[in-house]
């Protein structure tokens, strides 16, 4: 609902805000695990050898739907990889994060208040957006993570303002402009 909503990103935010100033370094649990120019290039490698022959319009793909997401896909790339290029580049920090933020890695008490953020075997550096956007990856939407119609599938709007409210208020000790500017990408 937008009102749990709005608790879990005041817990995924207070999460980050808590850890903030580790002095040490955490290593990576999962290495490039939210690092979109691997992912891209692993995408380009998986297109290239096409291994179960859905690349090529045809009997796979008679409409041609593949081809679409493959095209949306490249056409966005460069997009899909600004946070590693503004680390590259000094204007984005990478911070400990959850990398895991669902519903579900919440502990509650009787009442439904949020006590605190558990399964903690994922905290490691990455970029803000990633714990961000995989809440909203699966509480903003509307059908199962793996649902195969697409057309069951949509964007819950109002959970996205109540999270990002949440968020935005236990994070402002910390957020940068460009953080803050580049949280829905």
């Amino acid at each position: 609902t937008p009102e749990l909503s709005y608790f879990a990103g005041k817990s995924f935010g207070d999460f980050e805000a808590k850890l903030v100033d580790i002095p040490d370094k955490l290593g990576e649990t999962i290495p490039d695990f939210h690092n979109m120019e691997l992912r891209i290039n692993q995408f380009a490698d998986a297109l290239k050898s096409d291994r179960v022959g859905r690349v090529h319009e045809g009997l796979h793909d008679p409409k041609g739907e593949i081809k679409q997401i493959i095209d949306l896909i490249s056409d966005n790339a460069e997009y899909m990889c600004s946070a590693e290029k503004m680390f590259r580049e000094g204007k984005l920090v990478k911070r400990i994060c959850h990398c895991d933020t669902k519903v579900n890695n919440m502990l509650f008490d009787d009442k439904g208040n949020v006590l605190c953020v558990i399964d903690l075997d994922t905290v490691m550096p990455s970029f803000i957006f990633s714990d961000f956007g995989d809440f909203l990856r699966t509480a903003a939407n509307t059908a199962a993570e793996d649902e195969p119609d697409t057309t069951k599938i949509s964007f819950n709007m109002e959970v996205f303002k109540s999270f990002t409210k949440g968020y935005l208020e236990s994070t402002k000790s910390f957020i940068t402009p460009i953080e803050k500017e580049y949280l829905p990408y």
